[in-house]
Protein backbone atom coordinates (compact mmCIF):
# COMPACT_ATOMS: atom_id res chain seq x y z
CA UNK A 1 0.00 0.00 0.00
CA UNK A 2 1.47 3.36 -0.79
CA UNK A 3 2.51 5.71 2.18
CA UNK A 4 -0.68 8.28 2.24
CA UNK A 5 0.90 11.59 1.55
CA UNK A 6 0.87 14.94 4.19
CA UNK A 7 -2.26 16.64 3.88
CA UNK A 8 -2.11 19.56 2.14
CA UNK A 9 -3.18 21.36 5.05
CA UNK A 10 -4.79 20.26 8.72
CA UNK A 11 -7.07 21.50 11.46
CA UNK A 12 -7.17 20.76 14.72
CA UNK A 13 -10.89 20.14 15.50
CA UNK A 14 -11.86 19.91 19.28
CA UNK A 15 -12.09 16.05 19.34
CA UNK A 16 -7.00 14.81 18.12
CA UNK A 17 -5.34 5.81 16.29
CA UNK A 18 -2.63 6.68 18.54
CA UNK A 19 -2.24 7.95 21.86
CA UNK A 20 -1.44 11.15 23.13
CA UNK A 21 -0.95 12.47 26.55
CA UNK A 22 -2.26 16.20 27.39
CA UNK A 23 -2.95 18.30 30.11
CA UNK A 24 -2.42 14.83 32.36
CA UNK A 25 -5.26 12.58 30.34
CA UNK A 26 -4.20 10.15 27.77
CA UNK A 27 -6.34 11.16 24.75
CA UNK A 28 -6.89 9.04 21.49
CA UNK A 29 -6.50 10.45 17.84
CA UNK A 30 -8.47 9.60 14.83
CA UNK A 31 -8.33 11.40 11.75
CA UNK A 32 -11.30 12.70 8.90
CA UNK A 33 -10.05 14.03 5.57
CA UNK A 34 -12.67 16.19 3.85
CA UNK A 35 -13.17 19.21 1.73
CA UNK A 36 -12.04 22.64 2.57
CA UNK A 37 -15.94 23.57 2.06
CA UNK A 38 -16.97 20.51 4.52
CA UNK A 39 -14.21 21.17 7.22
CA UNK A 40 -15.69 25.04 7.13
CA UNK A 41 -18.99 23.84 7.69
CA UNK A 42 -17.79 21.01 10.00
CA UNK A 43 -15.45 23.61 11.99
CA UNK A 44 -19.01 25.69 12.15
CA UNK A 45 -21.95 23.43 13.11
CA UNK A 46 -19.97 20.06 14.03
CA UNK A 47 -20.09 16.67 12.37
CA UNK A 48 -22.57 15.50 10.42
CA UNK A 49 -23.46 11.83 9.52
CA UNK A 50 -23.07 10.31 5.77
CA UNK A 51 -25.13 7.31 4.56
CA UNK A 52 -23.82 4.88 2.24
CA UNK A 53 -23.66 1.01 1.62
CA UNK A 54 -19.65 1.04 1.67
CA UNK A 55 -19.12 -2.03 -0.51
CA UNK A 56 -21.92 -3.91 1.47
CA UNK A 57 -25.18 -4.94 0.97
CA UNK A 58 -27.29 -2.34 3.64
CA UNK A 59 -26.62 0.89 4.14
CA UNK A 60 -24.67 2.15 6.89
CA UNK A 61 -24.52 5.66 8.68
CA UNK A 62 -21.70 8.07 10.51
CA UNK A 63 -18.63 9.40 10.02
CA UNK A 64 -15.50 8.01 9.27
CA UNK A 65 -12.68 8.10 11.36
CA UNK A 66 -9.20 6.75 11.16
CA UNK A 67 -5.82 5.88 13.38
CA UNK A 68 -3.71 7.07 10.14
CA UNK A 69 -4.35 9.58 7.68
CA UNK A 70 -5.90 8.85 5.32
CA UNK A 71 -5.65 10.54 1.10
CA UNK A 72 -6.98 9.09 -2.43
CA UNK A 73 -5.03 6.07 -1.96
CA UNK A 74 -7.20 4.80 0.29
CA UNK A 75 -9.91 6.33 -0.89
CA UNK A 76 -10.15 9.09 1.43
CA UNK A 77 -11.25 12.58 -0.97
CA UNK A 78 -10.24 16.23 -0.08
CA UNK A 79 -6.99 18.27 0.75
CA UNK A 80 -8.33 18.95 4.06
CA UNK A 81 -7.11 16.49 7.10
CA UNK A 82 -9.28 17.17 10.58
CA UNK A 83 -7.50 15.16 13.60
CA UNK A 84 -10.17 14.53 15.94
CA UNK A 85 -9.76 13.89 19.93
CA UNK A 86 -11.47 11.38 21.83
CA UNK A 87 -10.86 10.13 25.40
CA UNK A 88 -10.45 6.97 24.53
CA UNK A 89 -10.49 3.85 21.77
CA UNK A 90 -13.19 2.59 23.85
CA UNK A 91 -15.81 4.39 23.36
CA UNK A 92 -15.70 3.71 19.46
CA UNK A 93 -15.09 0.38 20.03
CA UNK A 94 -18.45 -1.00 19.07
CA UNK A 95 -18.14 1.79 15.13
CA UNK A 96 -15.00 -0.06 14.35
CA UNK A 97 -14.87 -1.92 10.69
CA UNK A 98 -12.58 -4.73 11.34
CA UNK A 99 -10.54 -5.31 8.30
CA UNK A 100 -7.18 -6.41 7.09
CA UNK A 101 -5.91 -3.80 5.12
CA UNK A 102 -3.02 -1.92 7.33
CA UNK A 103 -5.09 0.55 9.38
CA UNK A 104 -7.69 0.88 11.25
CA UNK A 105 -11.59 2.81 10.41
CA UNK A 106 -14.11 3.19 12.12
CA UNK A 107 -17.62 4.64 11.18
CA UNK A 108 -18.74 6.91 14.64
CA UNK A 109 -21.91 8.86 15.14
CA UNK A 110 -21.93 12.51 14.49
CA UNK A 111 -23.70 13.15 17.69
CA UNK A 112 -20.89 10.99 19.91
CA UNK A 113 -17.87 13.03 18.54
CA UNK A 114 -19.80 16.37 18.33
CA UNK A 115 -21.02 15.73 21.98
CA UNK A 116 -17.23 14.92 23.23
CA UNK A 117 -15.66 17.63 21.03
CA UNK A 118 -17.87 20.21 23.07
CA UNK A 119 -17.13 18.72 26.34
CA UNK A 120 -13.30 18.88 25.75
CA UNK A 121 -13.56 22.75 24.25
CA UNK A 122 -15.81 23.76 26.82
CA UNK A 123 -13.06 21.75 29.76
CA UNK A 124 -9.69 24.02 28.06
CA UNK A 125 -12.24 27.07 28.25
CA UNK A 126 -12.40 26.57 32.12
CA UNK A 127 -9.22 25.39 32.29
CA UNK A 128 -10.64 21.93 34.53
CA UNK A 129 -12.62 19.13 34.18
CA UNK A 130 -16.19 19.51 34.12
CA UNK A 131 -19.22 18.05 36.11
CA UNK A 132 -21.43 16.11 33.55
CA UNK A 133 -24.87 14.90 34.47
CA UNK A 134 -27.28 12.97 31.79
CA UNK A 135 -30.71 14.80 31.82
CA UNK A 136 -31.65 12.78 28.96
CA UNK A 137 -32.37 9.65 28.52
CA UNK A 138 -32.80 7.93 31.73
CA UNK A 139 -34.15 4.49 32.71
CA UNK A 140 -36.94 6.67 34.50
CA UNK A 141 -37.68 8.98 31.62
CA UNK A 142 -38.07 6.06 29.63
CA UNK A 143 -40.54 4.10 31.85
CA UNK A 144 -42.38 7.47 32.55
CA UNK A 145 -42.93 8.21 28.64
CA UNK A 146 -44.08 4.76 28.03
CA UNK A 147 -40.51 4.39 25.50
CA UNK A 148 -39.95 1.08 25.31
CA UNK A 149 -42.10 0.50 22.39
CA UNK A 150 -39.89 2.50 20.50
CA UNK A 151 -36.77 0.31 21.11
CA UNK A 152 -34.75 -0.05 18.12
CA UNK A 153 -31.84 -2.48 17.08
CA UNK A 154 -28.79 -0.72 16.05
CA UNK A 155 -25.89 -1.74 14.67
CA UNK A 156 -22.44 -3.53 16.53
CA UNK A 157 -19.90 -3.03 12.90
CA UNK A 158 -17.54 -4.88 14.69
CA UNK A 159 -18.69 -8.32 14.04
CA UNK A 160 -19.43 -9.49 10.24
CA UNK A 161 -22.01 -10.01 9.56
CA UNK A 162 -23.37 -6.67 11.85
CA UNK A 163 -24.58 -7.72 14.82
CA UNK A 164 -27.69 -5.74 16.48
CA UNK A 165 -28.36 -4.82 20.14
CA UNK A 166 -31.70 -2.71 21.50
CA UNK A 167 -31.76 0.96 22.35
CA UNK A 168 -33.72 3.80 22.61
CA UNK A 169 -33.11 7.14 21.38
CA UNK A 170 -33.74 10.79 23.10
CA UNK A 171 -35.01 11.62 19.28
CA UNK A 172 -37.84 9.22 20.84
CA UNK A 173 -39.15 12.04 23.21
CA UNK A 174 -41.52 14.82 21.55
CA UNK A 175 -39.47 18.18 21.60
CA UNK A 176 -41.60 19.80 23.63
CA UNK A 177 -40.67 17.40 26.42
CA UNK A 178 -37.08 17.64 25.41
CA UNK A 179 -37.30 21.48 25.80
CA UNK A 180 -39.25 21.10 29.26
CA UNK A 181 -36.93 18.75 30.21
CA UNK A 182 -33.61 20.97 29.96
CA UNK A 183 -35.68 23.89 31.52
CA UNK A 184 -36.29 21.77 34.30
CA UNK A 185 -32.23 21.19 34.48
CA UNK A 186 -31.49 24.59 34.20
CA UNK A 187 -34.37 25.87 36.52
CA UNK A 188 -32.85 23.54 39.39
CA UNK A 189 -29.39 25.48 39.24
CA UNK A 190 -30.51 28.44 39.91
CA UNK A 191 -30.05 30.03 43.71
CA UNK A 192 -33.73 30.77 43.59
CA UNK A 193 -36.86 30.20 41.12
CA UNK A 194 -37.22 32.23 37.90
CA UNK A 195 -40.37 32.97 38.55
CA UNK A 196 -39.47 34.90 41.70
CA UNK A 197 -36.73 37.05 40.57
CA UNK A 198 -38.72 38.14 37.14
CA UNK A 199 -41.46 38.89 39.86
CA UNK A 200 -39.26 40.97 41.74
CA UNK A 201 -37.89 42.73 38.75
CA UNK A 202 -40.97 43.66 37.43
CA UNK A 203 -41.73 44.99 41.27
CA UNK A 204 -38.49 46.89 41.24
CA UNK A 205 -39.27 48.56 37.56
CA UNK A 206 -42.47 49.48 38.92
CA UNK A 207 -40.48 51.25 42.13
CA UNK A 208 -38.05 52.83 39.83
CA UNK A 209 -40.37 54.10 37.22
CA UNK A 210 -42.67 56.02 40.27
CA UNK A 211 -39.60 57.50 41.87
CA UNK A 212 -38.86 59.08 37.92
CA UNK A 213 -41.84 60.50 37.84
CA UNK A 214 -41.76 62.30 40.92
CA UNK A 215 -38.90 64.06 39.97
CA UNK A 216 -40.25 64.96 37.02
CA UNK A 217 -43.22 66.56 38.29
CA UNK A 218 -42.95 70.32 39.00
Amino acid sequence: MTKPKQPDHAIFVACQACENIRGGDVMTIFYHRTTDECAGLILRDGFRDGTGTYMTDQLHTGVWLSNVPLDGNEGASGDVLLQVELPSEEMVAEYEWIQDIGYREWLVPAALINEEGTRRVLERIVGGELDWTRIALTEAQVDQHDLRRLEIMKPDRRYRPVRYHPAIETEALQQQVIVQIVRDALDAELPEPLEDVLEREARQRGEIERLLKRRREP
